[in-house]
């Protein structure tokens, strides 16, 4: 019995690998030559095999695998763009012309009750006595008994007050001003408005 135990106890402890507290194990491989990936990682790599991959990565006619294909994506960016400028032109073109047809028929609709609102007041003020005399004589030249009338001319000009107070009460022109902006006359070229 004691050979057999002695046996076992010989193998078992033939074994074992004798380890060092506060240590890791090393973990062993079918070859010596090659260490395990544990092992490997903090080792440094002999000049040798750094020579070898420098002249992997620049070897004459040797094409990596990321520089392929690297011209093919700004192509097909630049291919998407005018695919999209192309297919959206038409919308947009349609869309500034009704923009600024809508911005010119408000200044158009401003302007007309700006209008309206002076001829109310004139309305409202030609209901009175006062009102009615005041006119006759701004527009009509009239005097009441008694009274006499001055006309004061412009020396400059050559017209009288009467008729200045005339071209105050015209309408601004519609449209005049830019709709959209400082924008509005190269939107006007890029979109074909006239």
């Amino acid at each position: 019995m004691t050979p057999k135990n002695t046996q076992q106890g010989a193998s078992a402890n033939a074994r074992r690998v004798p380890e060092k507290r506060g240590t890791r194990a090393a973990s062993f491989s079918a070859s010596p030559k090659t260490p395990s990936v544990s092992a490997r990682r903090g080792a440094p790599v002999p000049a040798a095999v750094r020579d070898v991959r420098k002249k992997r990565k620049t070897a004459p006619g040797r094409k990596s695998t990321g520089s392929r294909f690297g011209w093919a994506i700004p192509v097909v960016a630049l291919l998407i763009a005018v695919v999209f400028v192309a297919s959206y032109y038409p919308v947009a073109r349609v869309q500034y012309h009704e923009l600024r047809e809508k911005a010119q028929l408000e200044a158009q609709l401003k302007a007309v009750q700006d209008r309206n609102a002076r001829l109310k007041s004139q309305v409202a003020s030609l209901e009175t006595t006062a009102g009615v005399e005041e006119y006759a004589r701004s527009e009509l030249g009239m005097v009441m008994q008694g009274e006499n009338a001055v006309i004061v001319v412009d020396s400059s000009t050559g017209t009288s007050t009467a008729s200045a107070a005339k071209s105050s009460d015209a309408d601004v022109a519609p449209g005049s001003e830019q709709p959209i902006g400082p924008w509005t006359a190269f939107l006007d070229l890029v979109f074909g408005v006239e």
